[in-house]
């Protein structure tokens, strides 16, 4: 913060703000840890006049009041320094797409919000001029810059998708801006934004993206808290002394964040662990905006596993897909319960109508079940796949079954008595008799070979085998 002698007596004032005006005491430790030694030791000169955190890159980027940028780790280590020159008084950082590189720099001296590249360390020769609302005479200009995205603050769609929140030294006021970030030097004035308490000197700014709340500084000694309508929701005395900048790092799941106060003449870089916050929960279904895979959805809050049902019996494969949705998408249901997906074959026992012909636990014949999709590929030279075998008396059929407990009935002799089955060891092939006829019959697949042995003049035998 540079400072002519009308500034220097209205940043006084800032600081020197009314004790009635004063919240309770700071809600976490006083003492924090000063995470900017290593950028201090590397530049003497640099007085953290403004700092954000950048969740996309998962660093703090810092501005000094004589044009320098730095990225620093949340520890402190030193990522990268850009010094543009003094031309530039820096005030504060501001970052609109956390997918990006670029950046916003307040620039005091002529109330400009800058674009800066982190991946080249220049600027992009884009600019947006507020000072038709906050004058930069006597050094007393913009001194705060944020971004807040649409649907956190109170003035509707955008042209870019958030507004910048642009603090004024001089009266503590913040104003509001709509930029077109794709055409530099277009933006429309919205709004002002007074200090609820009364303060002055708006010093610094930051948005939580997590808690919906912007965060402001007043003259290096108060912190308020606003909701998306602008409103305040909590206010804070600071520890330290003449802080300028504010970030935050929240961690929803601990229901706390790190906040991070960027002092200026003190030339320190406090980081505050533990500081209280509540995570947005936009739908209320008690799932945070974190937690929540939509936010925007009160019957969903995790993801769902969906399995396909390609016989739309009611019962899902072992195909699965994982959806942020309540009910299951066309083609899939919520549960894994169809053995044989397509195969439409009943399982005896489940309580389930498996092949979907509104009968439980029939059953299955060929004729509407078709060979059992899991052993009818297997060769009958095989065993073990079968689970017992019984004869339907006095009808010709045979019930075969499996070690899954699908049951089949397989007919060898239309409406005839035969003689009990006979296992050929070994495989998985029955035998029956009926008459002068033979049936072998393929557990596996229920193919069934008749063989009628019939006798001849000269009293030889002779065997022909048909398919039944």
């Amino acid at each position: 913060m540079k400072y002519s002698k009308l500034a220097f007596a209205l940043g006084i004032i800032g600081f020197l703000l009314p004790a009635t005006l004063l919240a309770a005491s700071w809600p976490t430790s006083t003492t924090g840890t000063d995470i900017g030694t290593a950028l201090l030791a590397a530049d003497s000169g640099f007085e953290p006049s403004g700092i954000a955190y950048h969740t996309g890159r998962g660093t703090l980027i810092a501005v000094g009041d004589e044009g320098q940028v730095a990225e620093i780790e949340p520890d402190g280590t030193l990522v990268n320094e850009w010094k543009l020159g003094s031309a530039y008084d820096l005030e504060d950082v501001a970052v609109a797409d956390d997918a990006s590189s670029v950046v916003y720099l307040g620039d005091e001296n002529t109330s400009d919000a800058l674009g800066f590249d982190l991946s080249t360390g220049t600027l992009t020769g884009d600019a947006w001029d507020f000072s038709s609302k906050m004058s930069e005479a006597s050094g007393a200009g913009m001194e705060s810059l944020t971004w807040i995205p649409d649907g956190h603050h109170a003035y509707g769609a955008t042209v870019s998708g958030g507004v910048f929140y642009a603090g004024w030294q001089y009266d503590g006021a913040v104003y509001v801006f709509d930029p077109d970030l794709s055409s530099s030097g277009t933006q429309t004035y919205l709004g002002k934004i007074s200090s609820a308490k009364g303060y002055t000197n708006a010093s610094g700014a930051t948005y939580g993206p997590m808690t919906g709340i912007a965060f402001v500084l007043y003259g290096g000694s108060a912190l308020e808290e606003l909701d998306e309508t602008g409103s305040l929701s909590a206010y804070y005395s600071l520890p330290g002394s003449d802080q300028e900048g504010v970030a935050i790092i929240e961690d929803c799941a601990a229901g706390t964040a790190t906040l991070i106060l960027a002092e200026d003449s003190a030339k320190r870089i406090m980081s505050y662990a533990g500081y209280p916050i509540s995570c947005i929960d936009a739908d209320g279904d008690g799932a945070d905006i974190v937690a929540d895979c939509n936010d925007a959805d009160a019957t969903v809050s995790s993801y769902q596993t969906y399995y396909a049902d390609a016989d739309r019996d009611g019962y899902g494969s072992d195909v699965s897909t994982s959806q942020c949705r309540a009910t299951a998408p066309a083609g899939y249901v919520s549960n894994s319960d169809d053995l044989y997906d397509n195969g439409r074959v009943e399982i005896s026992g489940d309580g389930k109508d498996n092949d979907g012909d509104a009968y439980v636990d029939e059953v299955n014949t060929l004729a509407e079940n078709g060979p059992h999709p899991l052993y009818r590929t297997y060769s009958a030279t095989t065993s073990g796949f079968i689970a017992s075998s019984a004869v339907v008396p006095a009808t010709g059929w045979v019930r075969i079954t499996y070690l899954d407990g699908a049951a089949y009935d397989y007919m060898l002799f239309p409406m005839r008595t035969m003689y009990p089955l006979t296992s050929v060891a070994g495989t998985s092939y029955y035998t029956a008799r009926s008459g002068w006829w033979t049936a072998t019959l393929n557990g596996l697949n229920g193919a069934v070979t008749l063989v009628r042995t019939a006798p001849t003049v000269s009293g030889a035998a002779t065997a022909v085998k048909t398919k039944f």
